[in-house]
């Protein structure tokens, strides 16, 4: 690999971009395509101080509650918690990808509703060379595969944009609804099993730790030209066509006909913090913590890149989405497992936004338009509970 200093139309400087050798000459790429992002939109947000706010005025009601005698046993614990200490699994057991079941055996445990060795979900830095590229392979397969035919209204081409389709003609139901984290627990598990079943995967599916890049995502590992290619920086509202790493000069079929584009804004991605997950967590009531995590980390993950992660119909389309994802998941897991005898199953809310709404439950569809069988928000909860059997690394 070599870098090579290439100029970014309509910027006021110039950044370094990796890309790969060529040959022992001397090959340059064109200078990466300006973007505008406004077309892409934004992801609703709140801010910070907001997600503070909102949660002392729950404590307080919590505590209210407690002293007249109204309140429940789950408002109890949240102030025990002590969220460096909730960790999912004991590294020792993971490192290198050595230990995850293979997929034959993931496969089979789902099948027989029985998860005694669940997967590991294993975070992107921790993972060795091997198993990193053969998840970019996977997804790249995947991109190569012919549609199924069942979404080729939505503009599928690919078995990819099949999995994209579902996200974007479904986006209106499951975005700001009480199943929102459980609906894309179940979609990225539908993203694991295709690669699993249809484009070979073997190796772990990895998670993005997001807090550990934030405010400098454009340096994230997996941004680079071995990996998923470079994501720079956004500039005067431009963003830029990817042109390096396994999916350069890919163009979009669902949702659009533009190239993969990122812009990232590091503004928004310094919300990606540790700070902000723990004040999300730190709600005893599910539909709260759900409500700040949707509007807070996740929102400001998909901003920060840009481009087409931007647009939230359309995100799927840049495959770090399920990396962003995992990030999600991994905090509603932990939430979860942080007092599993009042969590694991607990949701609240609206499942669906008419007025009055119907009220989310254990018996809330969620659906992938025939991707795969339809399931329940029940079948969900338990990421090791047999029809999902993983856990994350840590």
């Amino acid at each position: 690999m070599r870098l090579s200093m290439i100029a970014l139309c309509g910027a006021a400087s110039v950044s370094a971009l990796a890309v790969p050798s060529e040959s022992s000459s001397v090959a340059k790429r064109a200078a990466p395509k300006p973007i505008d992002l406004a077309q892409f939109g934004k992801f609703k947000t709140t801010t910070l101080e907001e997600a503070k706010a909102k949660l002392d005025a729950a404590l307080k009601k919590v505590e209210g509650d407690l002293t007249s005698g109204l309140g429940s046993l789950l408002s109890t614990t949240y102030h025990k918690i002590n969220w460096d200490t909730i960790k999912d699994h004991d590294s020792a057991s993971y490192l290198g990808g050595a230990a995850h079941p293979h997929a034959r055996s993931v496969v089979h445990a789902r099948q027989s509703g029985n998860c005694t060795s669940p997967a590991i979900r294993v975070e992107w830095r921790d993972m060795n060379e091997q198993d990193r590229q053969g998840w970019v392979k996977a997804v790249k397969k995947l991109m190569d595969l012919p549609a199924s035919g069942a979404f080729s209204a939505a503009g599928a081409k690919s078995r990819y944009d099949d999995l994209v389709a579902v996200h974007y003609q479904m986006t209106p139901t499951i975005h700001g609804v009480a199943q929102f984290l459980l609906w894309h627990r179940y979609y990225l598990h539908l993203f694991e099993d295709l690669l699993r079943t249809e484009a070979g995967l073997t190796g772990p599916l990895p998670w993005w730790d997001e807090t550990r890049d934030a405010g400098h995502f454009s340096k994230a590992p997996m941004f680079t030209s071995e990996y998923i290619g470079t994501a720079a920086l956004a500039s005067n509202g431009l963003g830029w066509c990817v042109q390096d790493g396994a999916f350069a000069d890919k163009q979009l079929s669902v949702g659009g006909t533009q190239c993969l584009a990122r812009g990232v804004d590091e503004s928004a991605t310094a919300n990606c913090n540790q700070d902000f997950i723990n004040t999300c967590n730190s709600h005893p009531k599910f539909s709260d913590m759900a409500g700040c995590a949707e509007l807070g980390p996740h929102a400001y993950g998909h901003n920060g890149v840009g481009g087409v992660m931007a647009g939230v119909p359309t995100s799927p389309n840049d495959p770090s989405f399920f990396l962003h994802h995992g990030f999600v998941d991994h905090a509603y897991r932990i939430w979860q497992i942080a007092d599993p005898n009042n969590r694991l199953k607990q949701i609240d809310g609206c499942a669906d936004k008419a007025n009055p709404c119907t009220p989310a439950s254990g018996s809330t569809g969620v659906s992938s338009q025939g991707l795969r069988p339809d399931k329940t928000v029940g079948d969900l909860f338990d990421t090791t509970g047999g029809y999902l059997c993983y856990r994350y690394s840590y």
